[in-house]
């Protein structure tokens, strides 16, 4: 019987010990699930945030691009013959200018590089002004400090105005809003094909051909003197049906500085024709 007795009391024993190690080893996997699920949580919501602080971070507005490495590459034909006699100055009149380019700029920094050259002619200014237009529609502020470089400062504030109002992303949803006002200007580009313009970029310009619009000296508003270019237009109805017409716009040369800037130019952003109803094709956004 004691026999017996010892062997039915280590067995118990055995099973005691068998339990509690079993009930060891769950509570430890127990431990490694739940603190599994902790770490599976955290790295859960840490996504989570990361992807709310970047909506909030972008204000659903795109974000500009790096600088890319190369420039824009612009090519201009030919330049406008001016010639000065004391404070009077002698165009040709209704002499063209053709400038072509391969993409606009991405960001502020890539304008600027770009501008410094484009600066340099009369027709570069009317570009650069289209370049920091488009830059506008899809970034303001960058666009804004775009346009001071450009414009003289009686130009910016009516500029802008306007653009804040027919230019801009934020007004995509208005019918009163043109994303492809600046392909307007663009060879090839018009209302019956969407505002496809052809590449590269294509901009004709001309010194305006009436006497009545002949250079004018400085003022005491300013000192230089103000000549009255023209650019080409697709997006403008004929009278025929057809589409094309030049606008005038005013590029100042200032008196002591080298470089050229924009000085009036209410026709540049005047509203022109909506794509035509009987073409299927949309726009797309310019690169």
């Amino acid at each position: 019987m004691k026999r017996i007795f010892y062997f039915a009391t280590m067995i118990a024993a055995l099973s005691l010990v068998s339990t509690s190690c079993a009930g060891t080893s769950n509570n430890e996997a127990n431990k490694t699930e739940e603190t599994n699920g902790d770490q599976s949580n955290t790295l859960v919501n840490n996504y989570i945030n990361s992807i709310s602080q970047a909506a909030d971070n972008n204000n659903g507005e795109s974000v500009s691009s790096s600088t890319p490495a190369e420039a824009i590459k612009v090519k201009q034909s030919g330049d406008f013959s001016i010639t000065l006699n004391g404070e009077k100055a002698q165009v040709v009149k209704g002499e063209t200018v053709t400038v072509t380019f391969d993409r606009f700029p991405t960001n502020l920094a890539d304008f600027k590089r770009t501008y410094a050259e484009l600066s340099k002619t009369m027709a570069g200014v009317v570009v650069g002004n289209l370049m920091a237009y488009h830059l506008y529609f899809y970034d303001e502020a960058e666009g804004t400090e775009a346009l001071t470089l450009c414009n003289d400062s009686n130009n910016i504030k009516n500029t802008i105005g306007q653009l804040s109002q027919k230019f801009s992303k934020k007004k995509i949803s208005d019918n009163y809003c043109q994303p492809f006002m600046v392909a307007s200007y663009l060879a090839g580009a018009n209302p019956g094909n969407a505002y496809h313009p052809t590449k590269p970029y294509t901009v004709k310009l001309r010194m305006h051909p009436s006497d009545s619009r002949a250079p004018q000296t400085g003022s005491f508003a300013y000192k230089g003197i103000d000549y009255t270019l023209q650019i080409w237009c697709n997006g403008v109805k004929n009278e025929d049906g057809s589409y094309g017409t030049w606008r005038n716009v005013e590029v100042l040369a200032r008196k002591g500085n080298r470089d050229f800037t924009m000085f009036n130019c209410p026709s540049l952003y005047t509203q022109v024709a909506q794509i035509s109803f009987t073409t299927d094709d949309t726009f797309e956004e310019l690169k």
